[in-house]
């Protein structure tokens, strides 16, 4: 088609051209072109045969007469089903030939995807330590960059949007990976890294206390198995220099309790004095305690009320903060 436009605008110049060759595809592609020429039911037939292999770009769907809303809905349904997950392919091809596909565009992406260990690995001839140096450095993208190139009112929004699609949550999976596998990836992706944590988090006395409110309430959800809070660049600078922070348990929407263990969280009865330095932790008394105040503010600002159990208390004297919690939380 470009070549023809180029010969009116030879022929006759560049605005008589244009114009005739405007005048000459007037109306082309539509469904009352096609009907004019082939009769009204073959017309509609082709019109619609076109239309599946049509181009969902708005200037094309424009041309063919769509509504501004009409664009917006063709786009969206062409982008889910456009989406390189396992869902789709197999819809697409079928249940063996789809999931062979899709596996063979998961080791495409592992091999020539930039944002992969692999990639950086074929880049630098094998060696593990500059591939891993030239994978942080491609993927250190902090909002001084966003800022640099989007201004600063779209680079905070651009940076807060990409931080919050790395995040291990349901909802980021499922957009990744469709409903079915998104669930089952995210579900192995928090077994693995509950495993990688050697059972810190996983206090036998952390269990008991969540066991006990999912008796007395109905929406109680061990968070740091799911997901966390995205912090924005504001909350970062105000509490905590981190991009997402990790609640124990909530409870009704409302409520976070926090189990703290008396060494890794510096019990002020264990350790009175500001300065001890906490070991394995390789951080003094006061800053752990600082840290965990400043996570209290966070959450309040979000809206909900902290409350703490220390693992001693709950160990000594069960009954009493069975009864605190459930004074507490209404």
């Amino acid at each position: 088609m470009a070549s023809v436009k180029q010969a009116w605008i030879r022929k006759y110049g560049e605005e008589e051209g244009l114009r005739r060759w405007k005048e000459l595809n007037k109306g082309k592609g539509t469904l009352e072109r096609y009907t004019a020429k082939y009769g009204e039911a073959e017309g509609t037939r082709l019109y619609l045969e076109k239309n599946k292999k049509l181009s969902i770009s708005e200037d094309s769907l424009r041309a063919n007469g769509k509504t501004e809303d009409e664009i917006k809905e063709i786009r969206a349904r062409h982008a889910e089903k456009s989406k390189q997950t396992l869902e789709n392919m197999i819809v697409r091809y079928g249940e063996v030939e789809g999931k062979k596909r899709y596996a063979a565009y998961r080791d495409k992406n592992r091999r020539t995807s930039n944002r992969t260990l692999d990639y950086w690995l074929s880049r630098c001839g094998g060696d593990v330590n500059k591939a891993k140096a030239a994978l942080a450095c491609w993927q250190r993208r902090d909002v001084k960059w966003f800022v640099a190139r989007y201004g600063e009112v779209e680079g905070l929004e651009r940076f807060e949007e990409t931080n919050r699609k790395k995040g291990r949550t349901l909802q980021n999976y499922v957009e990744r990976y469709g409903a079915v596998e998104g669930k089952r990836r995210f579900v192995e992706a928090c077994r693995s890294w509950k495993k990688g944590q050697h059972g810190i988090f996983n206090s036998k006395g952390q269990v008991e206390v969540e066991q006990f409110l999912q008796q007395h309430f109905n929406d109680v959800r061990g968070y740091r198995c799911e997901t966390g809070f995205i912090l924005t660049e504001q909350e970062k600078a105000q509490f905590l220099n981190q991009n997402t922070v990790y609640p124990d348990i909530v409870v009704n929407g409302k409520y976070i309790v926090e189990y703290d263990g008396d060494y890794w969280h510096a019990n002020s009865e264990i350790f009175p004095d500001d300065d001890t330095v906490i070991g394995r932790i390789q951080q003094t008394a006061g800053y752990i305690r600082e840290r965990d105040r400043k996570k209290d503010r966070f959450f309040e600002q979000r809206g909900y009320t902290t409350i703490r159990v220390w693992d001693s208390d709950w160990q000594t004297n069960k009954e009493l903060v069975k009864q605190q919690l459930l004074n507490t939380i209404k």
